[in-house]
Formats: C-alpha cells, sequence, structure tokens
C-alpha cells in the first residue's frame, strides 16, 4: 500500500478523481435509498473526500475513514477550503473503525470493496470482505442501511458482490457511470491510472464520447 499512501499520488489521485462525474448521481441514488437529511453516516474508504463532501451536505454529520494518511490529509484540507464543519476524518482499518456500535443510520463504501477483493491474497478475500461488512454492521443502529457502491465485476474472479447477496443478503441496484475527458492525453492518463492499460486500449478509439462504466448499489438494511 506504500505508493496509496504517498501525498503526491493523493492529490494526482484527487484531481484524476473529479472527472468521474458520479457525485450527483450517487447522493440520489442513496437518497432514494436511505432519505440522507440530518443522518449520521459512516463512510468506509473515504480517499480525498469527494462523496464525502456531497454526504455532508445533506447529512447532520459524516464519520469518514481511510486507511492512508495521506489521502486524509487531502482530504482535510479539502473539507477546509470548502468550509466543511459536520465531518471527522479518521485513519483506520477498514475491518476495525474507531466508531462506537449502533451510533450511524447509514455506512457506505463507495468504490473501496472494489481495492479490497483485488488486492488481498486469493486465500483471504472473502475474510477481508466478510470482516469489512460485518465491522459497517456493527456501527450501524438497528433498523438502518448498509450500501457498498461499486463496478459490476467482470466474469466470476473474485465476484465480491456475489458474495455479499450469498453471504450477508445483499440486494443490488445497478446504474451507469460516465467519465469525460476534454483531451485524449487526459483521457489516457486517467483511465490507465484507475482502470488500467487494457481499458484504456479498449476504449481509446472512442474517444471523445464519454467511458461509461457499469456499477451498481448493494444494500442491505440492518
Amino acid at each position: 500500500m506504500m505508493y496509496y499512501d504517498s501525498y503526491r499520488f493523493a492529490v494526482k489521485y484527487d484531481t484524476l478523481r473529479r472527472y468521474r462525474k458520479d457525485e450527483p448521481e450517487l447522493i440520489d441514488y442513496l437518497d432514494d435509498l436511505c432519505p440522507l437529511r440530518g443522518l449520521r453516516i459512516a463512510e468506509f474508504g473515504c480517499g480525498t473526500g469527494a462523496l464525502t463532501e456531497a454526504l455532508a451536505k445533506k447529512a447532520e454529520w459524516v464519520d469518514g475513514f481511510d486507511r492512508s494518511s495521506a489521502m486524509l490529509s487531502k482530504a482535510q484540507k479539502n473539507m477546509q477550503r470548502k468550509s466543511i464543519k459536520n465531518c471527522r476524518l479518521s485513519l483506520a482499518d477498514h475491518r476495525a473503525v474507531p466508531l462506537e456500535s449502533g451510533t450511524a443510520d447509514l455506512a457506505v463504501a463507495a468504490w473501496t470493496m472494489v481495492c479490497i477483493a483485488q488486492e488481498t491474497a486469493e486465500s483471504e478475500w472473502r475474510s477481508t470482505v466478510a470482516d469489512m461488512t460485518s465491522e459497517m454492521i456493527r456501527v450501524v443502529r438497528p433498523g438502518g442501511t448498509i450500501a457498498v457502491v461499486a463496478p459490476v465485476p467482470s466474469g466470476n474472479r473474485r465476484n465480491y458482490t456475489a458474495y455479499l447477496e450469498e453471504r450477508f443478503g445483499f440486494q443490488a441496484r445497478y446504474f451507469q457511470t460516465s467519465w469525460y475527458f476534454m483531451s485524449r492525453r487526459r483521457a489516457r492518463n486517467v483511465i490507465r491510472f484507475f482502470l488500467g492499460d487494457s481499458v484504456w486500449k479498449a476504449y481509446r478509439h472512442t474517444w471523445p464520447r464519454p467511458y461509461v462504466q457499469n456499477a451498481g448499489i448493494w444494500w442491505l438494511l440492518v
């Protein structure tokens, strides 16, 4: 995780992340699922705070957690620049966050579970996903909601969303998210950074059309 915990990486991530214009859509989807106004929200994997910022505009309070101190440092600067004060950002392993049990109305992990599943050893990814999910359940009050936002896995390898459905009983709602690029060079940099060379090679001949990614919200009532 060394690259992820560098401030240089965090700044680059924050710059390139803004090309995926999905925060308004995600807020609408989450609001339909669980009206956000006045809620206390726990965000697992807040990164540099793009979704945290959007959640805080509606929620009473947001606790954002990330495993990278560099990402949190950039997120804190973003919150200060926007004068967002109803949030707290904390360094934490997603399997053990510093939050009392049953204190959140909603626990959300956006684009986080996919990283956890992909980066963990083949023999351990299921248990790691289960531990993170159990921790999300722990911090939510009875009657609260768990929401996992993720790309739709391709193929059967490490199909963590199917595992969420089978192990915990999650339900899914599908949508598409679009990435818009003003230049071919920017498109190449962003897609290679987030999705890899193979995705760029498949997309490059279709630019300047937006890159469309199939995604979903997997949700569970506690």
